[in-house]
């Protein structure tokens, strides 16, 4: 199961607006599992110029301690590091105001290894000649078919990479992090582009399959050092979000902001309760000590809230005040209860066998829900 959080929220230093829209073979060859960052929460974006018939506020920057001002400064990073853990390198190129083209091929390479490794391996993953002779059209035609981004493509991504990670302000083992895992990325890449060039010139074949297994290990042995560095960036990730997320809330109750707070309220409720459902079931649809008693008062909390933030739907200029986005907000309320409803249902299903499926109908739509968050906020 992925980690799923959700983004924060960064209100300009100067005016309260919100633009409209700115997831068993040896342990040194077995792929591990993939961990997909796409879920990763999202740090805040500096709020969009294209409001510009709202009034600024001289008073708010005045109004905020160095420690608030850092964190707003460190989430617009934090921005972008995730722009390249989700493989949004469209965002991340014209944030950086590069022009990054045809970067569909970067997307999901580790996917696409992944899937190599397995449609090769026998019960323990493990590609051995044996296994490759068994079936070598198989095996080869899906590496043949591989869609990878060119040499150039890959330098001109590490060059990004690069200018991001010593761009302002520092962070440390996130920019430490975020760059190995770009450059494990882009090793991986190369490993995949060894084995389609060992498959198109048909030197496959000449030489009996003999050096299969040895490239072969060398995916798995990238794929690996990849997920381990995507892991690792997670934690960074996420220990300096919850750090911005707590001052960011505390900023949010001393401005006033609070429809603002209680979206973030409603999500930050909305992700422990899934986090408890998703934590406590096991691969035999077994639940291991579920609170339920607590997750139905954390139900309540996010209907007294939800009933709270309909009172403003459609108050364009309440809504417009306080930061959010007027479209997206009515939207993001009116899918609560969907939410809610969900949530209801797994708990009333607990002891059938078919509770994995609301599980995952729950994941999906805490997913949506994270999703016009993200749209509201920023």
């Amino acid at each position: 199961m992925t980690t799923k959080i959700f983004t924060l929220i960064l209100a300009s230093l100067l005016i309260i607006s919100c633009d409209d829209k700115t997831k068993q073979q040896p342990a040194d060859q077995q792929p591990v599992e993939s961990t997909n960052i796409s879920a990763i929460e999202q740090a805040p974006t500096p709020a969009s110029e294209s409001e510009p018939e709202s009034e600024p506020s001289q008073s708010i920057e005045q109004t905020m301690d160095e420690n608030t001002r850092q964190a707003y400064a460190q989430s617009e990073k934090m921005n972008l590091w995730l722009s390249v853990f989700n493989y949004d390198y469209g965002y991340f190129g014209r944030k950086l105001n590069k022009n990054v083209k045809n970067t569909s091929t970067l997307i999901n390479l580790d996917q696409k290894a992944k899937k190599v490794l397995q449609n090769c391996g026998e019960k323990n993953n493990a590609c051995t000649l044996k296994a490759i002779k068994k079936d070598p059209l198989k095996i080869f035609s899906l590496v043949l078919n591989l869609s990878l981004p060119s040499e150039k493509l890959l330098h001109n991504y590490k060059l990004l990479i690069d200018e991001l990670e010593k761009s302002e302000p520092r962070l440390l083992e996130l920019d430490i992090e975020g760059k190995k895992f770009a450059e494990n990325y882009v090793k991986l890449a190369l490993v995949l582009h060894e084995l389609q060039k060992y498959a198109l010139n048909g030197e496959y074949q000449s030489d009996n399959y003999q050096k299969a297994p040895k490239l072969f290990n060398q995916l798995a042995n990238s794929y690996n050092e990849f997920m381990q560095t995507q892991n690792s960036a997670k934690l960074i990730y996420n220990k300096l979000y919850n750090e911005i997320h707590d001052i960011q809330k505390l900023d949010f109750k001393k401005r006033g902001l609070t429809l603002q707070y209680d979206c973030m309220e409603i999500m930050d409720i909305t992700k422990e309760i899934v986090g408890l459902i998703n934590n406590t079931f096991d691969e035999k649809n077994n639940f291991k000590n579920l609170d339920t008693q607590a997750i139905e008062l954390k139900i309540q909390q996010i209907v007294d809230i939800s009933d709270n933030l309909k009172k403003y739907k459609g108050n364009d200029s309440v809504i417009k005040t306080q930061g959010l986005n007027r479209i997206y907000y009515d939207g993001f309320v009116d899918y609560l209860p969907k939410m809610i409803t969900q949530i209801k249902l797994v708990l009333n299903k607990l002891d059938d066998k078919d509770v994995n499926q609301e599980i995952k109908s729950l994941n999906t739509t805490e997913n949506s829900l994270i999703q016009l968050y993200n749209n509201s906020t920023n």
